[in-house]
């Protein structure tokens, strides 16, 4: 009797180290095959496990440590080895990647190193152009030096995205002159850069708050509640609060920098905790802060209050009612309140105490006016 054994899922590969670096030798392995029977003239540099990269031409393998590299990502090292190879007076260098990080890189390192090189970011889809990457970074050169933070800011393969602020709208309000930080510096002063971030994604959402995210946010919820509009809006479509926006700030800034080290063969040794992360040890990986400690979701007030939906004649009367389960009144803001049908009369024991207790202060502030 023979059993035969499913592949591992994608999460299970991936989430652990040893998996991933078998994947990546047999990747290496398949290619250099492939490239050697239909490219055996050409010449093939390939990185691996090994932070030396290996020359394979006509089954010769010379090592090339000119190219050593030791950063994780593998944004950063295509990036690292397309500018030093551009350096050397290549022609014409094609990078087959549809990554949007990678695209970002090749541009701002075509500007800021001053390369002359023919390079074309080409699509993995056949049915799609590739990008000049030295025309558009010529077409925007204005523009140039924001492109890296504000990719960061709005969101990257590390950093999260803001809720419906997007590349297109986000690049709408550069070109009207309103500038994201020059993240990527670690010695700029932090509070200047959130400062300016503040100011920059408040416009994104359309207001022109220049106070913190938080005001940025109250004003932003006052405009879609306001008369006349539709009181049903996504939570989720409000910015950040303050000290959120602080630790994605924090992250983008992170990663900014990371990425301005991108030349460099070993990456900066700086303390991620410092910058947004926390570490999952057990798993090997970095997981975002998303609030600093001891800070609350929401004010505790509005944490305490429930919600119910109760709409039967005799609502919220039993224990599937999460006010009456939760041993609190129902409220106005319950669905048995809200609905004002005469059908419907909230049926929640605690209501008549609540109402009893009322009474008794009212009678209380009375004798005190007395």
């Amino acid at each position: 009797m023979t059993t035969s054994s499913s592949i591992p899922s994608q999460p299970a590969s991936l989430s652990i180290t040893h998996n991933k670096i078998q994947i990546i030798d047999l990747l290496c392995d398949a290619l250099i095959g492939r490239f050697q029977k239909e490219h055996a003239a050409k010449k093939l540099i390939i990185t691996g496990s090994d932070p030396v990269p290996h020359s394979v031409q006509a089954g010769i393998y010379t090592q090339r440590t000119d190219l050593r590299v030791t950063h994780g990502e593998a944004d950063v090292i295509i990036l690292n080895q397309v500018v030093k190879i551009a350096q050397e007076n290549c022609t014409s260098i094609h990078v087959v990647c549809d990554d949007t990080d990678v695209f970002v890189l090749l541009i701002h390192f075509y500007a800021t190193q001053d390369l002359h090189t023919n390079i074309y970011m080409v699509p993995t889809n056949t049915t799609r152009s590739a990008v000049d990457i030295g025309a558009t970074a010529r077409q925007h050169h204005d523009i140039v030096q924001y492109l890296l933070p504000l990719h960061a800011l709005t969101g990257c393969d590390t950093v999260s995205t803001i809720y419906g602020i997007g590349k297109k709208k986000a690049l709408n309000v550069l070109k009207q002159g309103i500038y994201p930080p020059l993240l990527g510096d670690f010695e700029a002063n932090f509070d200047e850069l959130e400062a300016t971030a503040v100011k920059f994604i408040a416009r994104c959402y359309g207001s022109r708050n220049v106070g913190s995210m938080s005001e940025v946010r109250f004003c932003v919820w006052q405009h879609k509640t306001s008369k006349g509009k539709s009181q049903k809006f996504r939570l989720p479509a409000l910015p950040p609060t303050s000290s959120a926006f602080q630790l994605h700030v924090k992250r983008a800034h992170f990663q900014a920098c990371l990425w301005m080290a991108a030349l460099q063969a070993d990456p900066p040794t700086w303390d991620s905790t410092d910058y947004g992360w926390m570490e999952d040890r057990a798993n090997e990986i970095l997981l975002p802060v998303s609030l600093p400690t001891g800070t609350l979701a929401a004010p505790e007030q509005v944490l305490n209050l429930l919600c119910c939906s109760c709409t039967s004649t005799d609502a919220c009367s039993s224990r599937r009612c999460t006010c009456n389960k939760s041993d609190i009144a129902c409220t106005i803001f319950c669905k048995c309140k809200m609905n004002g049908s005469v059908n419907i009369t909230c049926m929640n024991p605690l209501n008549s105490t609540v109402e009893e207790i009322s009474d008794d202060e009212s009678d209380h502030d009375e004798s005190d006016d007395d």
